[in-house]
C-alpha cells in the first residue's frame, strides 16, 4: 500500500498538466481490472489540488470508469470462461459475487445503476451485467450515469469541502479556533 500512495503522490505533482485528469479518466477503467487503485480517493484529493477543474474532473472519471466497464463487459461477453479463469480464478466463490448475483436478477438495469452510484466493489456488477446479455450500449450508459452522479458528487466535494464545513453547526466554532491566527505579541 505504501507503493501505491507514493506513486499516487507522484503523480498528484503534475496536477497542472491539461492531461492529468484524462489519465485520472484511464486510471478509474483501469481500477476495473487490477482492483487497486483507489478512483474515488484520487478524484478527490486531485480535486482538493485544482479546485476550479472539479467538474472536468468528475467527468473524465466517470467516462474512464464506463469505457473500463465497457471493456470488461466486452471481455466477459466474448469468452467468460477465459476472463474469470485467467484473472479472477475465484471470484464466483466470494459473498460480494452472491449478493450482486442476486440483486441483479431482483433489479437488472437499476441494479447496475445504483450499484454504479454506490462505493461497492464494481467488478461483480459489470460481470453479472455482462453475463446476463445485457447490451453494451445500455450498460455504457447506465453505468456512465450512476459514475458520473457519484463522482461529480465527490469532486464538488472536494472542491468545496472546507466551505461546506463551515456551514455546519456544530463544527464552526472548532474550525473557527483553528483558523484564528495566534498573535505571541498580544
Amino acid at each position: 500500500m505504501d507503493k501505491v500512495l507514493t506513486w499516487i503522490r507522484r503523480l498528484q505533482q503534475f496536477a497542472d498538466r491539461p492531461w492529468y485528469f484524462p489519465v485520472l479518466g484511464l486510471l478509474a477503467g483501469l481500477d476495473l481490472f487490477i482492483l487497486l487503485i483507489p478512483t474515488d480517493a484520487l478524484l478527490v484529493s486531485s480535486v482538493m489540488l485544482k479546485p476550479k477543474k472539479w467538474i472536468g474532473a468528475g467527468v473524465w472519471v466517470s467516462l474512464g470508469s464506463a469505457l473500463g466497464a465497457v471493456l470488461l463487459a466486452s471481455l466477459i461477453q466474448w469468452n467468460p470462461i477465459l476472463v474469470f479463469e485467467q484473472w479472477f480464478p475465484h471470484a464466483f466463490e466470494t459473498a460480494a459475487w452472491r449478493s450482486m448475483d442476486w440483486f441483479f436478477d431482483e433489479y437488472g438495469g437499476r441494479a447496475l445503476f445504483f450499484i454504479a452510484l454506490s462505493p461497492l466493489v464494481q467488478f461483480p456488477a459489470v460481470a453479472i451485467a455482462a453475463l446476463s446479455g445485457m447490451s453494451l450500449t445500455k450498460l455504457f450508459f447506465v453505468y456512465l450515469l450512476g459514475r458520473l452522479i457519484k463522482s461529480l458528487l465527490f469532486s464538488y466535494g472536494g472542491s468545496h469541502g472546507s466551505k461546506l464545513l463551515f456551514r455546519l453547526p456544530m463544527l464552526r466554532k472548532d474550525l473557527q479556533v483553528l483558523e484564528t491566527p495566534t498573535d505571541p505579541a498580544a
